[in-house]
């Protein structure tokens, strides 16, 4: 049984929230010990979170899941999970994430809260809304990032801002390029295959052209004080070149988790990249 209640959680969802760390990594600049557990906790905090928001999403998608094969294995659709317990499990987690982030680091409470305000508009409407489902998505990935900024005292610079942006959407768009492929006109907001189509490569086009920018910025050269930014390029390119077959494959039905956790040649090319970026960035 419990297994099942780890199943609901979706732990493994919680590696979109490393992005949290990309500003204290990243940024060169010294950061303290307490700037760093302060960005720890706001990862804690954003993994009780999400956590919290699934669970709540999965209790009012209950109908909908027993009549899709993807996701009718799920612990309340399968009726393994009261919708009774979904709701105490859910409400629980958010106030956990509330008062954890309270304590440890108020001063990225704001954020937690519009994650939680913005998802929860989500499950109950937003997700059935073309263009606004992909929204929330990108500005649930913008809120991570500014968090993990502020509880390391890090100002976020409109290159990452942009780039993260621009990248968040492109997953969004091809997650449903690839529920698109799989599951036909099923889709929540009823996309069309052509206009998403255009959308996910107009988006992973100014992803790639912002980042090749970023990367022959004289100013962000002269930040980080190393001239050869520029060869993390292919791998970026790669990546998300990689992640757009996918979709237009309708592997993993578009989810970028599963793609990151799953895909040998995505895996590759994002620790070639980690491993140079790390490289010029830290070392």
């Amino acid at each position: 049984m419990f297994k099942f209640y780890i199943f609901l959680l979706r732990p493994h969802h919680w590696i979109k929230n490393f992005i949290i760390f990309a500003p204290p990594i990243f940024v060169p600049t010294y950061v303290s010990v307490d700037r760093w557990l302060d960005t720890i906790y706001i990862f804690l905090g954003f993994c009780i979170c999400t956590s919290a928001i699934y669970v709540f999403n999965d209790l009012l998608d209950v109908d909908r899941d027993k009549l899709d094969s993807r996701t009718s294995s799920r612990p309340m659709a399968k009726g393994i999970i009261s919708k009774r317990n979904g709701m105490i499990i859910s409400i629980i987690l958010l106030v956990l994430s509330i008062v954890f982030t309270t304590i440890f680091v108020p001063k990225t409470l704001v954020f937690i809260l519009f994650y939680t305000i913005i998802n929860i508009f989500y499950s109950i409407k937003l997700k059935f809304i073309v263009g606004l489902d992909v929204t929330v998505i990108t500005l649930g990935f913008i809120s991570r990032i500014m968090a993990g900024g502020i509880a390391a005292s890090i100002e976020q610079s409109y290159w990452t801002l942009t780039i993260l942006g621009f990248a968040s959407l492109s997953l969004a768009l091809g997650k449903r390029l690839g529920q698109l492929q799989v599951r036909g006109g099923e889709l929540s907001a009823k996309w069309d295959r052509n206009i998403l189509l255009i959308l996910s490569i107009l988006s992973i086009a100014i992803t790639v052209f912002c980042y090749i920018i970023f990367s022959f910025d004289t100013d962000v050269i002269s930040r980080h004080g190393n001239n050869y930014i520029w060869t993390t390029i292919p791998s970026i390119v790669f990546i998300f070149a990689r992640y757009f077959q996918l979709c237009l494959a309708g592997r993993y039905s578009g989810d970028p988790t599963l793609v990151l956790l799953k895909d040998p040649i995505i895996q590759i090319f994002v620790i070639i990249w980690m491993a140079i970026i790390s490289y010029i960035f830290v070392i």
